[in-house]
């Protein structure tokens, strides 16, 4: 009799053990999620939408939380669009059963667009006039990114994010028909607060490069520390912000 207890025992320890483990390498599929995943979206901006592919349900054993995913999609403005690595979606049960918000994190992935397309769909987002006259002179180049996103628990219309991300191999027409070229960097936006690192890039027949640059927002003006290195010294990066009539925009507040 123990013996066969011991079986069944062992027996429902591993199939727990093997559904753990297939829930969180694969999940399950379903296409229960696809409103909510696009009604999120939404909440950014109504025009938006997702053109979604599988979608699947999985644990997060990390943070303790379930997690719906989709790999591949696009998300549309108008005629505009982004190609998107994969979406996923944290949920935490234990706080809708508190009345606080479901979602406690979306994560966004984008595979390497042209950077012409993302300032597009930008533009259509929300138009800027001087965010529109720096993205126009941007003539080449490519950007991939993974945004996080934390809504709320109080206001589903507000959030914290954080993003981080690559531009690469981009030229930049500045004043005087001047050209920033070659322009390859690595960026960290959290809030209020921008961060470039590993910034390499050519102007003037001067390569230049910098392992850091912070840029944050005090009220209606930008802190910017960092320098700029190259073999014949260092310059100032206020000089080429400032040259280059680059709109900082970006690190507005979000509500």
């Amino acid at each position: 009799m123990r013996k066969y207890l011991l079986i069944i025992s062992f027996s429902v320890i591993g199939i727990i053990l093997l559904s753990i483990y297939y829930l969180t390498n694969y999940g399950i599929k379903t296409n229960k999620f696809n409103d909510l995943i696009n009604n999120k979206i939404k909440e950014f901006d109504p025009r938006a939408s997702l053109s979604l592919n599988d979608v699947y349900l999985k644990l997060n054993l990390k943070e303790k939380s379930i997690q719906i995913e989709t790999a591949d999609p696009k998300i549309y403005i108008g005629k505009n669009f982004i190609d998107l690595l994969d979406v996923s979606i944290n949920l935490n049960f234990l706080n809708y059963l508190k009345n606080l918000n479901l979602i406690n994190k979306i994560k966004i992935t984008s595979k390497e667009n042209s950077i012409r397309d993302v300032t597009a769909f930008l533009n259509t987002y929300k138009f800027n006039l001087p965010l529109f006259i720096a993205y126009n002179q941007i003539e080449k180049g490519s950007i991939k990114a993974m945004a996080n996103i934390y809504p709320s628990d109080e206001d589903d219309q507000k959030f914290k994010y954080t993003i981080i991300g690559k531009i690469i191999d981009t030229n930049l027409n500045i004043l005087n028909n001047d050209k920033i070229k070659n322009i390859d960097l690595n960026f960290h936006i959290k809030d209020q607060n921008l961060e470039l690192k590993n910034i390499y890039f050519s102007y003037n027949n001067v390569k230049l490069k910098s392992k850091k640059i912070s840029i944050s927002k005090k009220k209606e003006n930008f802190e910017i520390n960092g320098n700029f290195k190259s073999n014949k010294g260092f310059i100032n990066p206020k000089s080429l912000l400032k040259l280059s009539n680059i709109n900082l925009d970006i690190l507005e507040e979000k509500e």
